[in-house]
């Protein structure tokens, strides 16, 4: 294959510097140092003999580059095969089918019969080698990809041509996660392979911006006033200590001051918890109201109000849901 490459190439060559314009407005001249006038021809032309240059170097990928940027500047079918023997020699067979297939098209009349027999021959043996695959998508417009290469767009009416091998086939949509799935591919076969995306970005965004509705109000003034009454409770027990304290020295015949002294301290701190008390039966009252009367909207993370009332009134508490 090698010695055929390296025949075809130099045929090629040979016929493509010598053989008429097609796009350019100039011959190409018998020799590659000879510029033509064409900045367009020259340019193609300097391409081609680097890819040439790398082809010879085995650098095969560098090869098929500079090939590819001369048939871009000035598309001859010559070059088309070139183009197939470097992708055959890549092991790039669905490639290099359709280079072949294009140069037998593209040349028409102008490829002679030993040529066509030959590159005939070469497709025939492709067809072993590169396999119809129908690449589905379950989201219509995603692009598909296949091995880093973009083939075409969801959904797609004519299957893939694909070497054989293993192959990575992906999907990219804007709406979604891209999906990725590797497929053995086995030459001759017709294949259907699914990329089944996962649900919708813009519905996982909304859900993510749902705010956290966090506790319903009642809870805090519940436990402000489990905190008053503990104070409350506190203080109602350190005043009774103190009372027991006042009668001990009472016994004891303690001078007037220190039972004055002891009993300021009860009456302020018997003071300090019927105030705690009373702002936790306050708090219990109002945690009682919140709960009949507010909802918590879970949306919106803001408090609403219910229809219903508490009435409290002498001797009775009232109310309407």
């Amino acid at each position: 294959m090698m010695r055929w490459l390296a025949t075809g190439i130099g045929l090629a060559l040979a016929s493509w510097l010598a053989a008429p314009r097609a796009l350019a407005q100039d011959e190409l001249a018998d020799e590659p140092s000879v510029e033509t006038g064409d900045p367009v021809t020259d340019e193609a032309r300097a391409h081609f003999l680097k890819g040439v240059d790398f082809y010879t170097e085995g650098d095969l990928n560098a090869a098929r580059v500079e090939l590819e940027r001369a048939y871009a500047l000035q598309p001859t079918y010559r070059l088309l095969f070139n183009l197939g023997q470097v992708a055959y020699e890549q092991r790039e067979y669905a490639a290099a089918e359709r280079y072949f297939r294009d140069y037998l098209e593209q040349g028409g009349d102008e490829v002679d019969d030993t040529r066509r027999r030959e590159v005939e021959r070469e497709l025939e043996r492709l067809r072993g080698r590169v396999a119809n695959v129908q690449i589905t998508t379950n989201v219509a417009a995603a692009k598909l990809f296949v091995d880093g290469r973009e083939v075409g767009t969801a959904p797609m009416n004519e299957p893939v041509r694909l070497s054989a091998g293993r192959r990575l086939l992906r999907a990219e949509s804007p709406d979604h996660s891209p999906v990725s799935r590797e497929v053995d591919v086995v030459g001759g076969e017709d294949r259907r392979f699914e990329l089944r995306f996962g649900p919708d970005l813009r519905s996982e965004a909304r859900a993510a911006d749902v705010i956290d509705p966090g506790p319903h109000p009642a809870l805090w003034t519940g436990i402000a006033t489990g905190v008053f009454a503990l104070g409350a409770g506190g203080m109602a027990f350190w005043a009774s200590v103190d009372d027991r304290t006042y009668d001990d020295e009472l016994e004891r015949r303690t001078s007037r001051g220190e039972l004055d002294a002891i009993e300021d301290r009860t009456k302020t701190k018997a003071l300090v918890a019927d105030v705690l008390l009373g702002t936790a039966v306050v708090g219990a009252a109002a945690t009682l109201v919140l709960l009949l009367t507010v909802d918590h909207d879970p949306e919106s993370g803001e408090s609403v109000g219910r229809a219903s009332r508490l009435v409290i009134g002498p001797g009775s508490v009232r109310g309407t849901f």
